[in-house]
């Protein structure tokens, strides 16, 4: 009660007359109309959140399912909601209470040995809402190396047939000649050794060699194309291959063995077979499509154009991605020392890396990791953004240290496990989506894999072992916070039940934030309240419980309450006596620690939040769909007068509630018609945010320091739905209790 405030308004009033000025303690300084004039929906309950269920449901899925819903994508920031099994049955229910607006949460679903899929769910107002694990394929690599393509043979097609030891179309020199227009073909255990000569006028010259083929030099005269193809049992064997033609094209279905110190070409080239050479570059305008083998036993360099793999490639020394290249790899990529990255780069499968992976700067530089991709390195420098993907985590094994410098930004599913060595060192940006030595990557003909399937289950309730926050404890087996792990609710009360008061909402304000522990079919064993206690801007002194819809001997045990008035009578379990409900008082004085008229009127003289954990531990896990969302029925109650509770609006007092009081002042709580603690204007008298928000100053209407809270309660919770959020037009900062940190 703010009996003290009357007096001294009434005071000054008498001296200063119509001639004082209007101060923060006058309900009415910013607003002449005030909250009283708010016109509220009869069915309101001021209520920030919504209501909503989801069912999960198997699907094409055979094996067990863990399954996850988020407030946000993972690289959005989403908070985990809710975590639950499917290993029974065809779905699994989550019920929650989620911020009215959010109009949308993810769905991940995860069975071992396969990769985690992230689903987006749309949702409405309350209601139900259906998602299928794993509904959405997740993009990844090939898998299995394979021909994209058949060559076209020696058998057919064929202009020119050639079988066995070739002699040279000219006669004093070892010379094989393939005209314009003209497809020439090597038969099936033919053999030439000499130079290739390409001749015409600037169309496509053929030769398909299926024997064995040992190439001298290669001519091409008068503007002709050569284009090669080497067929399943052909063989090229050649220390001097070059063609000097962009228009060319040389298809590998057999083997290709090039011995000279370097083949750098600006032609295409596409290999479904085994391609070796000694260093290989590859030049602007050239394009390398593997789907087969390819081998490099020296250097292999990208200079400007395009590397795609998806096949198997080993490099024994460095790889170098330069200037305007962009390399793909979708499958197997060995380098057998340095990586040096200085183009684009797109790694959705395996790159294996004895030596340093390096990230370098420079304009045009973007590098991205697929679902399920896998880096395999003895150190990462990143000194430019790395992008994971946004279904499925990619992951980076660096057996020494990671260093992120100041260009350097990894972004979105990617997890990176640094094994021995000095770890982590960070100038730049580590996203908080990005997990550490986490994420299961499964193995492929591709892909070694890495990480722990989760197949283990100690405890044998369903749950992985890697999956199980309890994996100990059959009874236990996932935390679920609300809001999140990390952030509050708020819950204000107004002390004058049942007069209105000044609406300031700061009689008692606390946070609290809720952790869920249930088991594998998502009931309910545990719920740990963290509980801060914010302000006391009243005269007398209130306290805090929750009344649960279960009977007080559902509840096995209840830990860290603050119980010492002499006004609450505790149950051997914990529950207070005299309730047919579980009611449990975390607090029966708010005021014992944090004192009376605290935080409300001067920032600068802040009293530290008083801090403390309530555990209810059930006898038998509970159903959530029986428990209700949070927040309950969390209440407040004077520590002089137990029947004198606040609730929140809807919500029904406990039965040791002052039932003389329902229907007086300004209350017009009507208990047979299930109406509860709201006045004759509809108004409320308590009011639950899922975040931590300042509270208004002593005095100050809820209506003026929130500027949209009016139009938000006016519309039934339709409009302004974000108003205490801190967005710009949503608040007066003037008129709230903000902490100067």
């Amino acid at each position: 009660m703010k009996v003290f405030k009357i007096y001294l308004i009434v005071f000054i009033a008498l001296l200063l007359g119509t001639a004082c000025s209007h101060s923060i303690s006058d309900p009415k300084d910013s607003d002449k109309d005030g909250f009283r004039s708010m016109r509220i929906p009869a069915g309101f309950t001021f209520n920030t959140t919504n209501e909503i269920t989801i069912n999960v449901e198997r699907g094409g899925i055979q094996g067990d399912i863990i399954a996850t819903i988020l407030s946000a994508h993972p690289a959005d920031n989403g908070r985990i909601l809710q975590r639950a099994a499917i290993n029974n049955g065809n779905s699994r229910q989550f019920t929650m209470s989620i911020p009215a607006h959010l109009n949308s949460v993810w769905v991940a679903t995860k069975s071992p040995g396969e990769l985690t899929t992230f689903q987006k769910l749309e949702i409405g107002r309350g209601g139900t809402f259906t998602v299928a694990a794993g509904a959405e394929t997740q993009q990844r690599g090939i898998g299995d190396a394979g021909l994209a393509s058949v060559p076209n043979g020696c058998d057919a097609g064929c202009d020119r047939v050639l079988t066995g030891a070739i002699a040279s179309d000219e006669g004093w020199s070892t010379t094989l000649i393939v005209e314009s227009n003209q497809i020439v073909c090597m038969a099936e255990g033919s053999s030439f050794s000499g130079n290739v000569r390409f001749i015409g006028g600037g169309t496509d010259a053929e030769l398909r060699v299926c024997g064995e083929l040992n190439v001298t030099a290669v001519e091409a005269w008068g503007g002709a194309r050569p284009n090669f193809e080497i067929g399943t049992a052909g063989v090229l064997n050649s220390g001097n291959f070059a063609i000097n033609n962009a228009q060319s094209k040389f298809d590998n279905f057999g083997t290709v063995n090039l011995t000279q110190t370097t083949l750098g070409f600006s032609y295409l080239i596409n290999n479904y077979g085994i391609f070796n050479a000694e260093n290989l570059e590859i030049n602007n305008g050239g394009t390398f499509n593997n789907e087969g083998f390819l081998t490099v036993s020296g250097n292999l360099n990208n200079n400007g154009s395009n590397l795609t793999n998806e096949g198997f490639i080993t490099v024994n020394n460095t790889f170098s991605n330069n200037s305007t290249a962009l390399t793909t790899n979708s499958c197997s990529f060995e380098v057998g020392q340095n990586f040096q990255q200085n183009a684009q780069f797109v790694n959705n499968d395996f790159l294996n890396i004895n030596g340093p992976f390096v990230l370098n700067s420079g304009s045009g530089i973007f590098n991205e990791m697929g679902p399920g991709a896998l880096v395999v390195a003895q150190y990462f420098t990143a000194n430019s953004p790395l992008a994971g993907p946004s279904s499925a985590y990619a992951r980076l094994n660096i057996a020494n240290s990671a260093t992120v410098n100041s260009g350097g930004n990894i972004q979105n599913l990617i997890d990176l496990c640094v094994e021995s060595g000095n770890g982590i060192t960070n100038f730049g940006t580590i996203a908080s989506s990005v997990t550490f030595c986490d994420a299961f990557i499964p193995e492929s003909s591709c892909n070694p894999g890495a990480g722990t399937a989760g197949v283990v289950d100690s405890d044998g309730d369903g749950v992985p072992d890697d999956e199980d926050a309890y994996p100990d404890d059959p009874l236990r087996a996932f935390n679920n916070y609300f809001p999140a792990a990390n952030t509050y609710a708020t819950m204000a009360f107004e002390d004058l039940w049942p007069g209105l008061g000044d609406y300031d909402m700061n009689d008692l304000v606390i946070d609290y934030k809720l952790n869920e522990v249930t088991n594998a079919a998502n009931e309910v064993k545990d719920m740990i309240f963290d509980i801060r206690v914010r302000a006391t801007g009243a005269s007398v002194s209130s306290g805090v419980g929750v009344m649960l819809p279960v009977p007080p001997s559902a509840v096995q045990s209840v830990t860290g309450q603050e119980i010492g008035s002499g006004i609450v009578t505790l149950n051997p379990n914990g529950t207070e006596a005299g309730q047919s409900n579980a009611v449990i008082i975390f607090a029966d004085d708010a005021t014992r620690t944090l004192g009376r008229y605290q935080n409300t009127v001067n920032p600068d003289r802040h009293v530290p939040y008083h801090e403390f954990t309530v555990t209810i531990t059930f006898e038998n896990a509970v159903d959530r769909s029986v428990l209700g969302t949070s927040p309950f029925n969390i209440f407040s109650f004077r520590v002089l007068e137990r029947g004198r509770e606040v609730h929140l609006p809807g919500m029904p007092p406990t039965d040791l509630a002052d039932a003389e009081l329902f229907g007086t002042n300004d209350d017009n709580t009507n208990v047979a018609a299930g109406r509860f603690y709201k006045s004759h204007e509809n108004l409320n008298w308590a009011i639950h945010v899922s975040e931590s928000i300042p509270y208004p100053l002593e005095g100050v209407d809820l209506t003026n320091a929130y500027l949209n809270f009016r139009n938000w309660a006016e519309s039934g919770g339709e409009s302004s739905i974000d108003w205490y959020l801190d967005l710009i037009g949503n608040r007066e900062e003037s008129l709230l209790y903000i902490r100067n940190e």
